[in-house]
């Protein structure tokens, strides 16, 4: 979870999230956070699409606002697959 706060006077929109990696999914808990509201990007990642074992996997989560400007914020999610 990446969880924020919106600290603007302004409500964000936001649109769904891309990844670099068909082993992680993302989500976001709301599409509009209001002024003072939290929201969270989910991110879930299936280590059991790692074929390689012991190798740190790193994949970029971008999420887009949408207004009230438009913005891209990028996370990132690691791990290192045991399989």
């Amino acid at each position: 979870y990446f969880r924020f706060t919106n600290t603007t006077n302004q409500t964000l929109v936001l649109g769904y999230p891309r990844v670099s990696c068909g082993c992680v999914t993302a989500t976001v808990s709301h599409a509009q956070v209001g002024p003072g509201q939290s929201a969270a990007v989910v991110a879930y990642m299936d280590t059991n699409r790692i074929q390689v074992p012991n190798v740190t996997k790193t994949v970029l989560v971008y999420v887009p606002f949408l207004a009230p400007a438009h913005e891209e914020v990028t996370l990132k999610v690691q791990t290192v697959a045991r399989n």
